[in-house]
């Protein structure tokens, strides 16, 4: 449905509600589609058969994905989505969010999220103390193509919030990561 991404955003702002609508989340990620319903299903109370199957089926996700190193932005909110509804395992190895957690930080760090997304090599510096290691940047060109939007201007409303995306997710894992 249309509306979960809205109601989850508030609680993992990674989430975008105007891009992660049910068909693009569905085209992009099965993972990050399953774990929307399960987190979502958590609050059905006549739900609960079907949360517990569909758990069930994200944690099969995440070991597919880790065994093929699947990549993309939405595998990485899919990590994050599924931190705050894992239940606790009786013993600290047991616990899978630290698992999660750190294939979320590997995938963004292979996706080159923490870098500085430039629009323009004239873009380097703003100015003369602000400068910025090329090192520490990715072109807005790169960075769509590597998400695997290379039809798609850097410019256009649709590049400019795909690339907001990438950051959003940045930002959200880190603030998950230090919580």
């Amino acid at each position: 449905h249309d509306a979960l991404p809205i109601y989850l955003a508030h609680t993992r702002w990674g989430v975008d509600p105007d891009i992660h609508t049910a068909a693009f989340v569905r085209s992009r990620s099965v993972f990050l589609l399953t774990s929307i319903c399960a987190a979502s299903a958590l609050f059905l109370p006549s739900a609960a058969a079907i949360s517990k199957r569909l758990s069930l089926h994200c944690r099969k996700l995440a070991q597919n994905i880790i065994k093929h190193r699947y990549r993309s932005v939405e595998i990485v909110l899919a990590f994050m989505v599924n931190v705050p509804w894992m239940p606790p395992g009786k013993h600290w190895a047991d616990d899978e969010s630290c698992t999660y957690l750190s294939m979320a930080l590997t995938i963004a760090m292979d996706l080159s999220l923490h870098k500085i997304i430039r629009s323009s090599p004239q873009s380097t510096q703003l100015n003369q103390h602000d400068r910025v290691a090329e090192a520490d940047c990715v072109s807005a060109r790169k960075a769509l193509d590597l998400d695997g939007f290379d039809d798609i201007e850097q410019n256009s409303p649709l590049g400019r919030r795909l690339l907001r995306r990438r950051e959003r997710a940045w930002l959200a894992l880190f603030v998950l990561e230090r919580g």
